[in-house]
């Protein structure tokens, strides 16, 4: 009895392994989208870690190691199912992984039939081969029997070459566009040159490939930069030629000025001077630096006004500004030869100084508590304006701003009425 108990419990449990082990978490029906064996891979790694929930956290490194496939394997698959195939749904979100979910079936993209896979890769259907060839030859082909060791397009090419020659027509051919990059399985891309049917190029490669020991790869990339010489140096031979004829235009226009100076200057020796030559000072401004207390010697004189005819009137006016100045003709001299009549003439106007309407309003300010009544030259300046303290009453505190500022928030009939 004991026995017997012990044998069907362990029948039990068997069975109950076997139901959980025969579930499915593959769909049988996911065979008609011929999955390549990293998409497979990939979408069932997802569905296991899933499980229950339906969701998959996991990051894309630790899915290409359980899957022991690449990154960007991986990051292929898994946009194909989202993208292409819409498996799966992916749900971005910010710091952290990306989060996949099982799509349901009705959401699914329509599988391609088997037939459609199948194509080449120019989409054109080829005509059904003889089988008595055993897939030796080209299918076009219905006369003769290729030749063993030769290529089938070779056959291909001369046959249309002698059709063409014979009717004298151009034949319109329906091939796509040609492109000579080709694809791997990792998503990186080579490039493939066609076949070169010229036998004279074939023997010059294959000369330096074996003179020079290098590869055929080697040889078009030394070709392809070699044609572009003539190119750069045509590029090099028209700029140097813009650049001289720059040079000789600049000549041409430094030969020119000299020539029309001279002819300027038998201009003015041809006509008479009616006007008296002004190099030295006039009298009477000279005696009128006198008068003011500038005593210069003649030919100081003659050389600031020569320089400085026109400033000479503000340059009198500026030294007699300045009470404390003892020596006035050293001070004359320095305020023409530095240029300070240029400085002060940039000088703004003291911000200290208020009109009567500022100098109003900060005297009633203070009268009424809002400011604190200190002096005007002992505030600070804000942005070159003076700025005063101000209590402002809704924030019940002392705050600085520009005077302007303060004028326009507090108006006298604002501080009436408070």
């Amino acid at each position: 009895m004991i026995a017997s108990e012990r044998d069907a419990q362990t029948q039990k449990v068997e069975s109950s392994a076997e139901v959980t082990l025969s579930l499915p978490f593959i769909p049988a029906w996911l065979d008609d989208y011929g999955l390549n064996p990293p998409e497979f891979r990939v979408y069932a790694h997802i569905a296991r870690r899933a499980g229950k929930t339906g969701k998959c956290w996991e990051s894309v490194v630790n899915i290409a190691k359980a899957c022991r496939l690449c990154r960007n394997l991986t990051l292929k698959a898994l946009h194909s199912l989202t993208e292409k195939y819409r498996l799966l749904i992916r749900n971005k979100r910010e710091g952290e992984t990306y989060e996949y979910s099982l799509a349901p079936q009705s959401e699914w993209a329509p599988p391609v039939p088997p037939e459609d896979r199948c194509l080449s890769r120019t989409k054109r259907e080829k005509a059904p081969t003889d089988p008595s060839l055993q897939g030796t030859g080209s299918d076009t082909l219905e006369e003769h029997q290729p030749v063993a060791g030769e290529d089938t397009k070779v056959i291909q090419f001369k046959e249309y070459q002698e059709r063409q020659q014979q009717d004298n027509v151009v034949v319109p051919i329906d091939f796509e566009k040609l492109s000579i990059w080709r694809r791997n399985q990792d998503a990186t891309r080579y490039c493939q040159i066609p076949p070169i049917y010229d036998e004279a190029t074939g023997v010059e490669v294959q000369q330096q490939m074996d003179t020079e020991g290098i590869t055929a790869q080697k040889v078009v990339s030394r070709a392809i930069a070699l044609s572009k010489v003539p190119r750069l140096l045509l590029e090099i031979m028209a700029s140097v030629g813009e650049k001289l004829v720059n040079v000789c235009k600049s000549l041409e226009e430094g030969l020119q000025k000299p020539n029309n100076q001279k002819q300027t200057q038998k201009i003015d020796t041809t006509k008479p001077s009616s006007v008296p030559e002004t190099d030295s000072i006039p009298e009477h401004e000279f005696q009128h630096l006198k008068e003011q207390g500038i005593y210069l010697n003649r030919a100081v004189a003659d050389k600031l006004w020569l320089k400085h005819s026109s400033e000479f009137a503000d340059a009198i006016a500026y030294v007699l500004s300045k009470d404390k100045v003892k020596d006035k003709a050293a001070y004359f001299r320095k305020c023409l030869e530095q240029g300070w009549l240029k400085d002060s003439k940039s000088q703004r106007r003291d911000p200290y100084e208020l009109n009567e309407e500022q100098k109003q309003w900060y005297e009633w300010a203070s009268s009424c508590g809002l400011c604190d009544g200190r002096p005007i030259r002992h505030c600070c300046l804000m942005n070159g304006e003076v700025a005063i303290v101000v209590f402002e009453p809704e924030l019940k505190c002392h705050t600085p701003m520009p005077l302007s500022r303060a004028m326009q928030k507090y108006p006298y009939l604002q501080l009436e009425g408070v």
